[in-house]
């Protein structure tokens, strides 16, 4: 993930910053990320967003769609259960996304389908110590997508 690690804090597996104090690339580590970043640049395996190529020109509307495709087909929605299912993504760099789980939630409420918005709010807004709603997250698979033949 390298240059846009934000303020060389720690990979999510790791305890350590990751740039050393003397590595020259800290000094272009960024300050502030944009989190849509996290659909961008991916590993290819079958839990990450698609592998996509993203230009200059239609970088924006590129990133807003990957975070769209990404998120409403991963975030499932259980109004029974009070459960909301997140990608592991969101765990890892949640701190991106918002500062609590609810936070993380109410970022990508733009970016899934409308119906799933409003049972995303619905939980939300009815959440209270009684009936608490649950975050969870799904468990990530690392086996690597296989290319498909267009």
């Amino acid at each position: 993930m390298g240059y846009y690690e934000v303020g060389n804090r720690p990979h999510p597996s790791s305890d350590k910053p990751f740039f050393g104090t003397e590595d020259p690339r800290l000094s272009v580590a960024l300050e502030t990320v944009d989190p849509r970043i996290h659909f961008a640049l991916v590993c290819g395996a079958k839990s990450c967003p698609p592998i996509n190529v993203y230009s200059e020109k239609n970088l924006d509307y590129a990133l807003n769609a990957a975070a769209g495709n990404y998120l409403d087909s991963e975030i499932t929605v259980d109004v029974n259960k009070r459960e909301i299912m997140l990608p592991k993504l969101l765990q890892w760099y949640g701190c991106d996304f918002g500062e609590t789980p609810e936070e993380v939630v109410r970022w990508t409420l733009p970016y899934v389908s409308d119906d799933k918005a409003q049972e995303m709010k619905t939980l939300l807004e009815s959440n209270d110590q009684t009936d608490k709603l649950q975050i969870k997250y799904s468990t990530y698979d690392w086996q690597l997508n296989k290319a498909t033949k267009h």
